[in-house]
């Protein structure tokens, strides 16, 4: 739900060549009658292993990651409304040494910033009223925790084991302060940079 309308990401099988034969289109509803108000295609280069995310005014976000598909990049790909193109695409989790992990949080947008969080940093894109990106600004977290060794268990024989597992920040933006909350329990605040 944003404002009047309500949102829904829509997954169509096609016959791209790219192996992934996936589309998505963002649809807008009204949100009291849930009458079709429009709908944002996006990009099929784009749809592989991603997730909607955040949808703003003027740009819908997606993460995309798949441990399957080594062509499938973890990355954050910020895209325009209009057309449904790429603005901006960002690299998510950052080099880290072996054996180690760099849980990165979903992206939100929050006063027409795009805003994110890994280990370490915080990171903000903002939103130019023509709908264009800005420079993406790092903001070094201090108090957070940093990369954590990475969990190592049977999950072939045993499954996936939720109690093992890093679970990604979690970003809670009030006001010009971003809260971010770590797996382990370290939660620490950084104010929105400008």
């Amino acid at each position: 739900m944003r404002g009047r309308f309500a949102f829904c990401a829509t997954y169509v099988i096609n016959d791209d060549p790219s192996r992934f034969g996936n589309d998505v289109a963002v649809l807008r509803f009204a949100a009291g009658t849930l009458q079709a108000q429009g709908r944002v295609p996006v990009d099929s280069s784009l749809v592989a292993g991603a997730t909607l995310t955040a949808l703003g005014d003027r740009v819908i976000t997606l993460r995309r990651s798949s441990e399957h598909e080594s062509d499938v990049p973890d990355e954050l790909v910020v895209v325009g409304h209009d057309g449904g193109r790429a603005l901006g695409r960002f690299p998510l989790g950052g080099k880290v040494a072996q054996g180690m992990s760099n849980p990165v949080s979903d992206p939100l947008i929050v006063a027409d910033t795009v805003v994110w969080a890994d280990s370490t940093t915080l990171y903000t894109v903002p939103i130019r009223s023509d709908g264009t990106l800005g420079s993406l600004i790092r903001t070094r977290i201090p108090g957070a925790p940093g990369p954590t060794r990475t969990p190592t268990y049977d999950s072939v024989t045993n499954g996936v084991d939720l109690e093992q597992e890093l679970l990604d920040p979690q970003v809670l933006p009030v006001g010009g302060v971003v809260h971010v909350v770590y797996d382990d329990g370290t939660a620490v605040s950084v104010p929105l940079p400008r």
